[in-house]
């Protein structure tokens, strides 16, 4: 299987997701917490994800560490804001705020994808320019899980018991990676197997 790809930018970092035949592996690069690397296998991908919208707070963290923290008072008030917001600033930093949250919200439509697993979930990042490309590959995520699971439960073999390649067969299909006519098929296939 070819090695799918997708690089994500965001406000203050990156994403890279790799798709191979047994993982997905997200090397993020954050200016807040660093460099991180996960490796997750297919088989602990839950197959649903939730929508919401983002709202950045490290955007909110970097507004107030640059304005009250590190500019100092005299050029704050003299320099940026050519002494006409005075002690105004708060405000003037709410509006800021407040505008991003607009734009990011409403024009660009800024989404976050949250695809659970057994431990700490998987987060994409969409907006309307990129929500075609992320779908898809959210898409090949969730095909290469069922993949996984089809090669690794939905093969008959003559050694294993029957009853427990039934139950798996069963459970592919309450799950959603093969349908009821495949389901038909892999017992009658296991079924003329043992009989040899």
């Amino acid at each position: 299987m070819e090695i799918k790809r997708l690089k994500q930018r965001f406000f203050l970092g990156s994403n890279t997701l790799e798709i191979s035949d047994k993982e997905l592996r997200i090397d993020s690069r954050d200016f807040i917490s660093g460099n991180r690397e996960r490796i997750i296998p297919l088989s602990e991908i839950k197959k649903c994800s939730e929508k919401s919208t983002s709202f950045s707070i490290k955007l909110m963290i970097v507004f107030c560490f640059a304005f009250y923290w590190m500019i100092p008072d005299v050029i704050f008030k003299n320099i940026l804001f050519l002494g006409v917001f005075g002690d105004f600033g708060v405000i003037y930093l709410f509006i800021l705020t407040l505008l991003y949250i607009l734009v990011s919200r409403y024009i660009i439509k800024e989404k976050e994808i949250i695809i659970p697993t057994t431990e700490e979930p998987i987060v994409l990042y969409s907006n309307k320019y990129t929500q075609e490309k992320v779908d898809s590959f959210i898409n090949e995520i969730f095909q290469a899980s069922d993949n996984f699971f089809k090669n690794a439960y939905g093969i008959p073999d003559k050694n294993l018991p029957f009853e427990t390649q039934c139950q798996n067969f069963h459970w592919l299909k309450i799950n959603g990676i093969i349908t009821a006519s495949d389901y038909e098929n892999l017992v009658n296939n296991l079924t003329a197997l043992k009989r040899k």
